[in-house]
């Protein structure tokens, strides 16, 4: 279910040209992957940034619990770190950035990633989850913004559908905040504050390229998560395209 258009299009020059799934961050050897915040963030953003990296290391406990995030404002030792996220002004047009380069000589895999987030631009909390969620895609996949992909799915590649479903994240109502006509859904109010997800098709395309689906087990738990995914998007945000019309999800 993932989508080739998602990932980079670079060749890797010592494999003779040839173009495959590639793993753009490496793990560390099952160390810890460390991600630097600046010290000029909010405590409310700073706890936003943690609630997408939780949800990243859920995520890769199923698909490859190789990779592992741990967060800190590291101050001076900012640039020690794997992954740096910072904040400064950039224009009005652009809310984040990802600058990534590449190790030679396979010329794919990142090397200390740096995000920047523009204090310039003003956004509520589910926004700059999602914003956050969709640069380590710039990392975790190698590739470029993208319009819409060709089949018209849901991804938040696309900033259309990222501003939509931060949109909807943003507001979720709980039991108690909803007016007496509306009938769902409804989420705790801890959920509303911290919820993050990647779209189905994003998620398909992280496990092909950072899971082992030959062994039984994994596969098990990778359509476990997948349909768990997709379910969940369906109920919060509604029937959208999350897949082409050709496919279905696998079941067990």
């Amino acid at each position: 279910g993932g989508d080739t258009d998602l990932l980079q299009k670079n060749f890797n020059i010592v494999n003779l040209q040839r173009n495959k799934l590639y793993n753009h961050l490496e793990s560390k050897n099952t160390k810890n992957i460390v991600v630097g915040y600046s010290s000029n963030f909010t405590k409310q953003q700073i706890q936003d940034f943690d609630y997408v990296f939780d949800y990243l290391n859920n995520v890769f406990g199923i698909v490859n619990p190789d990779y592992h995030f741990v967060t800190g404002v590291l101050g001076k030792d900012i640039d020690s770190c794997d992954i740096k996220i910072r904040s400064k002004k950039l224009s009005n047009l652009i809310a984040a950035e990802t600058l990534v380069l590449y190790s030679q000589p396979n010329n794919m895999s990142a090397n200390k990633p740096v995000i920047t987030f523009n204090n310039n631009v003003s956004t509520n909390d589910s926004l700059i989850r999602y914003l956050l969620l969709h640069e380590m895609m710039h990392i975790l996949f190698g590739s470029s913004d993208m319009e819409q992909l060709e089949d018209d799915t849901y991804s938040l590649y696309n900033y259309q559908n990222l501003l939509d479903i931060a949109s909807y994240t943003h507001s979720l109502e709980t039991k108690e905040s909803a007016p007496s006509w509306y009938e769902g859904p409804f989420v705790t109010e801890e959920v509303k504050n911290s919820f993050v997800t990647f779209m189905p098709k994003d998620l398909s395309t992280l496990i092909a390229l950072y899971g082992d689906s030959s062994k039984e087990e994994n596969r098990i738990k990778y359509i476990k998560l997948l349909n768990e995914t997709y379910d969940k998007c369906n109920y919060l945000f509604g029937e959208l395209k999350y897949y082409e019309n050709n496919f279905n999800i696998p079941t067990m």
